[in-house]
């Protein structure tokens, strides 16, 4: 396989990366910047963080999906994809990513993700085989206490 291996990427640039794997997924003419958060790479920081900046919502999309299909089938681990929220919505994107996981763990769902949806943390829910379903705080909650009381 010629895809960038764990090593050479500790050892090289982020961003090359980065653009490697958008360019195996088909979404490198997608994005309009890579800007790594950790430019030093070392052993010692395997936590690297880079903001792609997508030309548009769909793009970004299209590109999370061909992503994680991809290292699903390459048996990527520790590696994830998340929005970026304004500072003041952090807390509030971590406590709904908290809800989904529980939900995800007591069999309620089979996948969730948190998006930025106009500047608001927005969280989406689905069942295997089914579309991303937008819900709202108060189901989230209804959800979480139904999974309890059946428990």
């Amino acid at each position: 396989m010629d895809i960038i291996r764990k090593r050479e990427a500790l050892d090289g640039d982020i961003t090359s990366v980065v653009h490697n794997i958008l360019q195996k997924v088909g979404s490198s003419a997608y994005y309009t910047e890579v800007i790594a958060l950790h430019p030093k790479m070392s052993p010692q920081n395997s936590a690297n963080v880079v903001i792609i900046h997508f030309q548009s919502t769909y793009h970004k999309r299209y590109a999370s999906a061909e992503i994680q299909k991809f290292w699903a089938k390459e048996k990527y681990t520790g590696v994830c994809l998340r929005d970026l929220f304004l500072a003041k919505d952090v807390l509030t994107s971590r406590d709904l990513t908290s809800k989904g996981f529980e939900l995800k763990k007591r069999g309620v769902i089979t996948k969730f993700r948190v998006e930025n949806i106009k500047e608001t943390p927005t969280i989406y829910v689905a069942k295997r085989g089914e579309a991303y379903v937008k819900v709202s705080d108060i189901q989230l909650n209804e959800m979480l206490q139904e999974s309890m009381e059946t428990a």
